[in-house]
């Protein structure tokens, strides 16, 4: 499944969903980049070390989600919105155990990291069609903004 376009956002007004969808869009085309890569048969080393920046790429996007997002959900969070926030948490966790086995598979990397992608790829999609129409309805447009403004500190606090 291709990325679909992403819009450009506003930094005054940031919506977390969007600075999230734009975080998507970069590790779809990561991922996407990992597995032309993977094709070529490259050492297994070279292919180690990009996974290895991958999963550091991917746990810091999903930190930003637990700990801003899914805290910002936690009060207002209902038995089916907190069953789709356990789903997507575990899949973090997934996520970053299938990349870790990818990293340590040496010559073997090629199939665990073409799997690390489909998984993440997949997981992206079902998080935008799943939980980020439940956040937006339970927190409204005001507290997204706030929630945002978090998300770029965070991001900012990464970068430096």
């Amino acid at each position: 499944m291709a990325p679909r376009a992403r819009r450009c956002y506003d930094d005054a007004n940031v919506n977390i969903l969007e600075v999230l969808e734009v975080e998507h869009g970069v590790l779809l085309r990561t991922l996407t980049l990992m597995d032309q890569f993977a094709a070529t048969r490259p050492a297994a080393n070279a292919l180690q070390e990009m996974a290895g920046m991958v999963t550091r790429l991917l746990l810091a996007h999903a930190t930003m989600e637990d700990e801003i997002l899914m805290a910002g959900l936690e009060a207002k969070a209902t038995g089916d919105m907190r069953d789709v926030m356990t789903r997507h948490h575990a899949s973090h966790v997934d996520i970053e155990r299938l990349f870790r086995e990818a990293v340590e598979e040496g010559p073997g990397a090629v199939p665990a990291t073409l799997s690390a992608t489909a998984f993440t790829r997949a997981h992206i999609c079902q998080e935008e069609r799943e939980l980020f129409p439940l956040a937006r309805q339970a927190l409204g447009e005001a507290e997204l903004v706030r929630l945002g403004a978090r998300a770029e500190a965070y991001l900012a606090l990464i970068r430096t």
